[in-house]
């Protein structure tokens, strides 16, 4: 055994798709590898325009029905988690008093900002780090998950459209006044977001550029 993938072709609803023994299908190998590459060029840039579709990224990586990341990681089963901080006791001090408006900023990554008081790292799963809150608005706590859909559906990310709900509403208001250098913040937020799945993706990223070779189709790694 090379300890390499092999790339065998099967038909699927009459078309031809390759695939590697892991199971998955190359071009989906291929798309979570540009798409990873694409987000973590996306996480730092000032440039609104280009942040938004780190929205559209995070959402076809882990927030579609059927997600990259989970395409790729059937067969492979990488356990992948992401850093982050989860709700320290001064934050849930702070979320009692019920404020008018609240946003975790940096603080959400503990390796970009460990502030004494705020810090509590956990290494969590897909679920528990997209029901991560990440800002209070009107008493309403909005998750990771919500501020990629409102930046993807509502801002631009993929669509630009009008609000639905009174949630969306409300985070229509909040990335209209509030701004994180420059941007709104909801799209600052998503581009944290980004930078703390980038490096939980990076395992499964490996894993699939050691079996298959995927780099030869342009695709290039995220720095780690």
């Amino acid at each position: 055994m090379s300890g390499h993938a092999t790339r065998v072709t099967t038909s699927i609803g009459g078309r031809r798709v390759d695939h590697d023994d892991s199971g998955a299908s190359v071009q989906a190998d291929q798309l979570f590898l540009r798409d990873l590459d694409d987000l973590d060029r996306r996480t730092t840039v000032a440039d609104e325009y280009k942040a938004l579709g780190a929205a559209a990224l995070l959402r076809r990586l882990l927030l579609d029905e059927a997600p990259l990341v989970h395409q790729v990681n059937r067969y492979r089963r990488v356990r992948i988690r992401f850093r982050i901080n989860g709700e320290s006791p001064l934050e849930r001090a702070v979320l009692e008093d019920n404020p008018l408006l609240w946003a975790i900023g940096d603080a959400i990554d503990p390796d970009a900002f460990p502030a004494p008081g705020i810090s509590a790292p956990m290494d969590a799963k897909l679920n528990q780090f997209l029901a991560r809150t990440v800002m209070v608005a009107r008493g309403e706590r909005l998750s990771e998950g919500d501020l990629i859909r409102q930046v993807a559906h509502i801002d631009g990310g993929v669509h630009n459209g009008n609000p639905t709900n009174p949630r969306e509403e409300l985070l229509d208001q909040v990335s209209r006044f509030m701004f994180f250098r420059d941007v709104p913040a909801t799209v600052h937020h998503v581009q944290l977001i980004g930078k703390i799945a980038v490096r939980g993706l990076v395992p499964l990223r490996d894993v699939i550029l050691a079996g298959d070779g995927a780099t030869d189709n342009g695709a290039t790694a995220p720095a780690s």
